[in-house]
């Protein structure tokens, strides 16, 4: 008999802690997920007579307004999936994607209006190629938001997959499809900058794994940085020092936001554990590999000299 209650006090400390971990911080209930392809699906169409123009300023208009709605709903995702209670309220969130929107709009507009061999009358064929850019950056936190928090609340299985096949290059949580797109002088910029890091992402210790992801964003955003010199960008908007601090405030922003969405969710507080620890720094160099791309193919559209080939 003793040992028969001793068996069940056992299985009932397990069973209560289960339920602990599915009830998560201060007996919260899984939250309802909201389809985030209809949240993106629905900031497009606000803005689809606008960007159907052939003004290029309404168009540009267009696409602006999108941008207003999506990072709308970013904050309202930040307050109905509880993130940031212990990270960014809603006010530091709202500044850290106002930093981002303005770099990411300077960087891309010097690289399509701003480079040697086209000055001073550079003209990309849309006008809001820049812009669609950073409303993808977007649209990946939304899934990112939606997705880790089903995932802190095992709510995966069932959850709608987005219909564009290529979901695993736009959408998180899968950041490095960007890695291996571009031309072959782009692409073998961006691996040069994996291979760096290697050994460290290799490793089974968590910091270790942490720094070598972070070598490899490091190494990106410093290629970036030199191509707007070798490829003639920026003689007339950015300096390199401007150049510099808007990569600076992409990494920093982009960190911020998805370190918040991978770490301080209320549905696993007070720890979401340390596979977490890098989950922001994809999605940093993620952005800077496409820009490289960018760079890479738009100096070759406008006449500019390629890059030479990294040495190995």
């Amino acid at each position: 008999m003793p040992i028969r209650r001793s068996v069940l006090l056992i299985l009932l400390t397990v069973l209560s802690a289960t339920e602990t971990r599915q009830s998560w911080a201060g007996g919260m209930s899984a939250p309802d997920l909201p389809d985030p392809q209809a949240i993106v699906d629905a900031c497009w169409t606000v803005s689809k007579d606008d960007r159907e123009s052939k003004t290029p300023p309404r168009i540009r208009g267009g696409h602006a307004k999108t941008h207003r709605c999506l990072e709308r709903e970013i904050l309202d995702l930040h307050e109905s999936l509880r993130f940031g209670n212990f990270g960014l309220n809603r006010e530091k969130m709202a500044k850290e994607l106002e930093n981002l929107r303005k770099a990411v709009g300077a960087l891309y507009h010097m690289i399509y209006y701003d480079n040697a061999a086209c000055a001073p009358q550079c003209e990309p064929p849309d006008p809001a190629l820049g812009q669609r850019r950073y409303a993808a950056m977007l649209e990946r936190m939304i899934w990112n938001m939606i997705l880790i928090t089903a995932d802190h609340t095992n709510q995966t299985e069932g959850l709608r997959k987005p219909r564009d096949s290529s979901f695993r290059a736009k959408y998180a949580p899968d950041h490095f499809a960007a890695f291996d797109a571009g031309s072959r002088e782009s692409q073998q910029m961006v691996q040069a900058c994996w291979a760096i890091s290697l050994e460290d992402r290799s490793s089974i210790n968590n910091p270790r794994q942490r720094e070598g992801h972070l070598k490899t964003v490091l190494c990106l955003e410093e290629k970036v940085a030199a191509l707007r010199r070798t490829l003639g960008f920026g003689g007339t908007t950015l300096s390199d020092e401007e150049t510099r601090e808007a990569l600076e405030q992409i990494r920093t922003a982009i960190g911020r936001i998805y370190w918040m969405i991978g770490n301080h969710s209320d549905y696993c507080h007070p720890g979401c554990g340390t596979m977490w620890y890098t989950y922001h720094l994809p999605p940093t160099g993620s952005v800077f590999a496409e820009l490289i791309h960018v760079m890479t193919d738009q100096a070759k559209a406008y006449g500019g000299n390629s890059p030479k080939r990294p040495a190995r």
